[in-house]
């Protein structure tokens, strides 16, 4: 008798209060293309047997499509000059006229790659990129906002 007499408020308490705590958050499908407009030599740069390591260079690109704006990224590197192979990552900022969102990408030589990052207004955007030019990428994401 004495759980029943627990259970019954517990359950008050999950129907009043709990639906806003559950609440998911909105997914907005975005596209976007994304345009090299200006990138700075690597501040440090060296090879290691086979392996070119740069740091430090900062791209500039400007933003179109579903959302309107640039991107400052800094990109570092690890590329093997024999294969080609390697990695590109480094922390980025999306500015739009209404969310500004930092983060970090991570991808190949090539260009194309994955990212994540945290919004001005608490949403989040995550997405992946593929090169569709010599200084453009293609880009698809989810802007998650939350519900509240």
């Amino acid at each position: 008798m004495r759980r029943i007499a627990l259970f019954v408020p517990m359950l008050f308490v999950l129907l009043v209060i709990g639906p806003p705590a559950l609440a998911r958050a909105s997914h907005t499908y975005v596209s976007f293309t994304e345009t090299t407009v200006s990138v700075t030599p690597p501040s440090r740069q060296w090879v290691s047997g086979a392996v070119l390591h740069f740091r430090g260079a900062v791209e500039v690109t400007e933003v179109t499509g579903d959302l309107e704006g640039g991107i400052t990224a800094v990109l570092n590197g690890n590329i093997n000059l024999h294969t080609g192979t390697g990695a590109v990552f480094g922390p980025f900022t999306l500015v739009t006229s209404t969310v500004t969102w930092s983060g970090s990408f991570r991808g190949d030589p090539s260009g194309s790659g994955t990212f994540i990052a945290q919004g001005s207004d608490g949403s989040k955007i995550h997405g992946s990129f593929v090169p569709s030019g010599p200084d453009t990428l293609e880009v698809e994401a989810v802007i998650l906002s939350p519900k509240g």
